[in-house]
């Protein structure tokens, strides 16, 4: 996986399936990862991003209902178990600053999704359980043309 991705790529991913549960599509990432490209300036779009993601209508329905912190971060972290098996509680009180130190539900939400995108261990565990095999997925449905695939030791080339 390229350097730009790790840093620009896979943190769209990461946000998606922290944030709702779910792979993004591949319009959908075409979509956003125009706003997170890399460059000096990448934190800088990280945090724009997660401001206009945390904004969406679907963020929003999904975490309406949990009006502070620790039952945004309760909900937040068991959506996370259920849908790549990592439990991130230990980190509770960490969220919990980031989402205080947010002027308002935006930024305070913002804070904590690119907090958690960041976490080594979700990076990991996404592109184990879920970027390799929609990547996959996403190679053979946009090409045009057959494509031949060589597995490599975690991860795989287009030939």
């Amino acid at each position: 996986m390229s350097e730009e991705f790790q840093q620009s790529g896979s943190y769209i991913y990461r946000l998606y399936g922290s944030g709702l549960g779910r792979s993004l599509t591949y319009d959908e990432f075409r979509n956003d990862h125009p706003h997170v490209v890399g460059g000096s300036d990448l934190e800088a779009q990280k945090a724009a991003f997660a401001d206009a993601f945390v904004e969406r209508a679907e963020f929003v329905d999904r975490y309406q209902q949990d009006t502070n912190g620790v039952l945004f971060i309760d909900r937040l972290l068991s959506g996370i178990q259920v849908d790549s098996g990592l439990d991130l509680s230990s980190q509770q009180t960490a969220f919990l600053a980031a989402y205080g130190s947010g002027a308002d539900l935006k930024h305070s939400r913002s804070a904590v999704a690119t907090g958690n995108c960041e976490q080594r261990r979700l990076q990991h565990g996404y592109f184990e359980s879920r970027l390799c095999n929609d990547g996959v997925l996403w190679l053979l449905k946009t090409r045009r043309r057959p494509v031949r695939l060589r597995v490599l030791a975690g991860g795989f080339e287009q030939s």
